[in-house]
């Protein structure tokens, strides 16, 4: 169904670079036109949203369309998660 775990492997490599190359296009486009791209810090979103009270809720499933920021992972990824 799959394939090898090789061509897996390489398909994983390839899907990367592709979204790599994308994202550092993106990153370049975003400095030329002035317009933000990155990541946001946890505390940058919790603080423009004013999120005072927090509580654990277990683990949850959460689209990756409603992810605005990370918790120490902001340089490696761009906002919309292609890798930097």
């Amino acid at each position: 169904m799959f394939g090898t775990t090789e061509q897996q492997r390489s398909r994983a490599q390839a899907a990367f670079h592709r979204l790599h190359n994308q994202a550092t296009r993106r990153q370049l486009w975003s400095r030329i036109t002035r317009q933000r791209q990155e990541l946001l810090s946890l505390e940058t979103v919790t603080t423009a949203n004013h999120v005072h009270n927090a509580s654990h809720r277990g683990v949850q499933s959460v689209p990756v369309e409603k992810i605005r920021g990370s918790e120490g992972r902001t340089h490696d990824f761009d906002a919309t998660f292609r890798p930097l």
